[in-house]
């Protein structure tokens, strides 16, 4: 049991990180496609 909950921190901890990340390059994408439009 106290493995499962282990397992299930480590998930949800990893599965947050992925979001954060996934957030920030979505962020970077858009401040990359804004910028490439001004100078165009």
């Amino acid at each position: 049991m106290e493995k499962a909950i282990h397992y299930y921190i480590m998930w949800q901890t990893s599965n947050e990180t992925n979001v954060f990340i996934h957030k920030t390059i979505n962020n970077y994408g858009k401040l990359q496609r804004i910028g490439l439009g001004e100078h165009t």
